[in-house]
């Protein structure tokens, strides 16, 4: 259902945006967006995820100075994927830890 033209528009591309204009929630009630599952099957690890993305994205943004590769300016970022078990970025972010 996530990439259900009717449902969604253009729902092949990745517009997290389109998630500010519509009261769609994740925990079960609305049936466009059920990443976690609905009803008696739903997922028990919903409250823990939801509980601890706020802080991984805290630690990642606090513990990591992020710059784009080799000098490369913000519009000229690569926006295409690279296929695999997961889906990947071509040219991915650097990642410089802060020394502590």
């Amino acid at each position: 259902m996530g990439r259900d033209p009717s449902i969604w528009t253009d729902p092949n591309i990745f517009l997290p945006e389109r998630f500010l204009e519509h009261s769609t929630d994740f925990k079960g009630q609305d049936f466009e967006l059920i990443p976690f599952g609905a009803g008696r099957r739903i997922c028990p690890g919903l409250p823990l995820a939801n509980k601890m993305v706020h802080f991984m994205l805290a630690s990642l943004v606090h513990c990591f100075h992020w710059r784009l590769a080799d000098e490369m300016k913000p519009e000229d970022i690569d926006m295409t994927e690279t296929f695999g078990i997961t889906l990947h970025r071509s040219e991915p972010l650097r990642a410089i830890p802060i020394k502590m």
